[in-house]
């Protein structure tokens, strides 16, 4: 064992003076840069972490905040809708209505409608459900009206009857409707 460390260090004997203090003054030199940059990167890896945690977790919050914000209005616009004279009067009144009842209806509640959504499109479609299941579009487009598959209207309209008059929000997919051609989609919340 002696003898190896003399022979490695015979080596080192041979190389010449400015070689090795070269080698030496570049390790001497370079050893504190290389301690110095890892503790760097740590630090400053720790630093974007915790910055992009937190600026993540105020985005999710401001996210969550704006969806109770759109909720919120999007409640109080359809108790406010459920209430609008005109709505009350065509389900209270339907049997009685003519085509050309509801064609007016729908007239005059898109124009009360359109002035209030100038700027803000929440509400694009209103259809309006008897109790025994027929469909009134009383604003919006009768083009992509929503279809309702009869099982999935029963239940719809047993839970609208079931909660008494309070706001029933649903998330609706092409598997609850009944299409004319798959492919299309429209996205929209069911509001009662």
């Amino acid at each position: 064992m002696l003898k190896r460390w003399k022979e490695k260090t015979s080596l080192l004997r041979n190389i010449n003076i400015f070689r090795r203090l070269l080698i030496m003054f570049i390790f001497a030199t370079m050893l504190p840069i290389i301690i110095y940059g890892i503790l760097l990167y740590n630090k400053s890896s720790k630093v974007i972490q915790e910055g992009i945690s937190s600026s993540l977790e105020s985005m999710l919050i401001q996210i969550c905040s704006n969806i109770e914000e759109k909720m919120e209005k999007v409640r109080n616009d359809s108790i406010e809708i459920s209430y609008m004279d005109e709505i009350q009067d065509i389900l209270i009144n339907y049997n009685n209505y003519t085509e050309r009842m509801k064609h007016n209806t729908k007239v005059v509640i898109t124009e009360k409608m359109s002035r209030k959504y100038v700027f803000d499109n929440i509400v694009t479609e209103i259809t309006l459900y008897t109790l025994q299941g027929d469909a009134v579009n009383v604003y919006g487009s009768d083009a992509f009206r929503l279809n309702l598959k009869e099982d999935n209207l029963k239940d719809f309209l047993q839970e609208c009857n079931e909660g008494n008059g309070r706001c029933i929000f649903k998330a609706m997919n092409e598997s609850y409707e009944v299409r004319i051609a798959s492919g299309v989609n429209v996205g929209r919340k069911i509001l009662y």
